[in-house]
């Protein structure tokens, strides 16, 4: 291969990974979940933890099946309309495809942690364990995208893994500090992505 075909290969690569931008990060979809993650705490004060005062929604597992149900849905409701339109002038790289495999199981395992941590009454370690697989997740997809979005990812590993370690220290509303960084960094990734 000469030096001119190699060049053109180059190029060839850069601009699929350029394209695929559009496909792993919707600049409108990540500023909105931003938005959306920063507002968690209101909907949860509001609707008191999602009870609703009604001491029958009080119970720790059926509580954590509405939370899960409400911002499942709340999140697709928001995925659909934040994507509208976008997904015909998409082009989908196999390769991507398949690299991006890993996401349902970290999905999934996201909710069976939830699940097992409230199952266990140890719910304090929901959101570090929540935003380290976060942080994995955009490990593996800014693998194909900018720079910035590995790097929030390892911040996200990071600031979990403390998170962790502070949790002997009972620090009460840790959950806001990791909701608003969460939300934060989204609308962050979100503006880089538009800018490329």
């Amino acid at each position: 291969m000469n030096k001119e075909d190699a060049l053109k290969q180059i190029e060839l690569i850069s601009n699929t990974i350029e394209n695929n931008n559009t496909i792993l990060l919707s600049s409108k979809l990540m500023v909105s979940i931003g938005i959306m993650v920063l507002l968690i705490p209101v909907i949860e004060y509001s609707t008191g933890y999602m009870t609703l005062g009604i001491r029958a929604l009080d119970n720790t597992i059926t509580n954590t099946i509405i939370h899960i149900v409400v911002y499942w849905a709340i999140f697709t409701i928001i995925h659909k309309i934040c994507l509208k339109g976008e997904s015909k002038n998409r082009t989908h790289n196999i390769t991507v495809k398949k690299a991006l495999k890993p996401i349902l199981p970290i999905t999934v395992a996201i909710l069976g942690l939830i699940g097992c941590f409230v199952a266990t009454n140890n719910s304090d370690f929901i959101c570090p364990m929540v935003l380290i697989l976060i942080g994995i997740l955009y490990n593996i997809i800014g693998q194909f995208s900018i720079k910035p979005i590995r790097v929030i990812s390892w911040s996200y590993i990071i600031v979990g893994l403390i998170m962790c370690a502070l949790l002997n220290y009972d620090i009460s509303y840790m959950w806001i500090i990791f909701t608003t960084y969460l939300g934060i960094s989204y609308i962050i990734m979100g503006l880089l992505v538009r800018g490329k």
